[in-house]
């Protein structure tokens, strides 16, 4: 698109006439002309979620595809969490780098967004993010947003609502450190796969690769410099 290109935002009132024209929309390829389904904010970030996944199980099924915030794999549709007791997602988002083991994403059991059931608190949890968000509004005396981190759907949903939790700066090292290890404490006793992750790779590093410069490396796993060690700005 160049710099006069522009978004147009066309409502149908017939189910059927949108069908027609996303199914013929492939004839405008070369055209400049581009037309999607205009999705919240929220399938948007689980579609994005979903390629990693998607590619694993084209592997198995080539007719495979995202539909909505779900995967049609064998003609059935799948959420993350179906789609993953089906297909081995453990190594999506994992990369070796010498002594060093990089990991990124929600796919891989080591990662805190990676979706399984934890139960803490008197209460169940998709994910350790989501479990030590809660922890920390509910350590920092911010009920209202741990009820808010409670009701999240996503790893990440759960993460952007802990964004808004105050704190200060030298909670991080101490408090923070240890509910950490109390988060991951709790998925090491309830979740089978990350353990064994763990044992696999007992003799390597295990690096977030991500852009946060205190819990990862600083540098994301995207970037063609993720696995250069001297250029990690982060403690991990």
């Amino acid at each position: 698109p160049n710099q006069n290109s522009r978004k147009i935002i066309v409502r149908f009132l017939n189910y059927a006439d949108k069908v027609s024209v996303m199914t013929n929309a492939k004839y405008l390829k070369g055209k400049n002309i581009f037309i999607s389904n205009d999705y919240p904010t929220e399938i948007l970030q689980r579609q994005k979620a979903l390629r990693p996944l998607l590619k694993a199980a084209r592997s198995i099924d080539p007719k495979a595809v995202i539909q909505d915030d779900q995967i049609r794999f064998k003609g059935t549709l799948h959420t993350i969490d179906s789609i993953q007791n089906i297909i081995n997602t453990n190594n999506i988002g994992l990369q070796e780098s010498n002594n060093n083991l990089l990991f990124s994403g929600e796919y891989t059991p080591v990662s805190n967004f990676y979706h399984c059931k934890l139960s803490d608190e008197n209460s169940t949890f998709n994910s350790a993010e989501q479990l030590y968000q809660f922890k920390r509004a509910t350590s920092l005396q911010q009920p209202d947003i741990a009820r808010e981190i409670l009701k999240a759907d996503t790893p990440y949903q759960a993460l952007i609502i802990g964004r808004s939790i105050k704190s200060p700066p030298e909670w991080l090292q101490t408090t923070g450190i240890a509910l950490m290890t109390d988060t991951l404490n709790t998925k090491l006793q309830q979740v089978p796969k990350f353990s064994q992750q763990l044992k696999q790779h007992r003799n390597k590093k295990f690096v977030e690769a991500s852009s946060n410069a205190f819990w990862g490396s600083g540098v994301p796993m995207s970037s063609p410099k993720a696995t250069e060690s001297a250029g990690w700005k982060g403690h991990n």
